[in-house]
């Protein structure tokens, strides 16, 4: 995928990985309810990333680096409803986004494009996590 997203828009229909708080169970889920996300299917994406756990993850755009990534995948029904998940993740000053191929574990392990938040800081460990729980 594209490494600098900044100039494509997400459509309606598309997806989102998440790995973090957003994901159903997590304190910042209701964010994703807000954004009117139906659930796809658990998924890990198809390269590595490094992720670190800071009382919340952060996933750092360096593809080779890490693990690869376990998470949820969410259908975005609108534009719009992105618009929710950047400003949870105060994209794009705090974070950034690109799509990033994922497989979907409760899909016959099929392999999709879906947005990814990354944080837009320097990362300052190397003690990484696969799975944010």
């Amino acid at each position: 995928m594209e490494k600098d997203s900044k100039n494509i828009k997400p459509q309606a229909g598309d997806l989102v990985f998440v790995y973090g708080t957003l994901k159903a169970g997590f304190y910042n889920h209701r964010v994703m309810q807000y954004a009117k996300g139906s659930f796809v299917s658990r998924a890990t994406t198809t390269k590595a990333f490094p992720m670190i756990d800071g009382g919340f993850p952060y996933l750092y755009d360096e593809e080779g680096v890490g693990n690869e990534i376990v998470g949820e995948v969410y259908q975005i029904p609108t534009e719009q409803g992105f618009s929710p998940l950047d400003g949870l993740e105060g994209y794009p000053h705090h974070y950034t986004r690109r799509k990033v191929g994922v497989v979907l574990s409760d899909e016959g392990d099929k392999t999709v494009d879906a947005w990814v938040y990354f944080a837009n800081h320097e990362r300052q460990t190397d003690e990484l996590i696969s799975e944010f729980r």
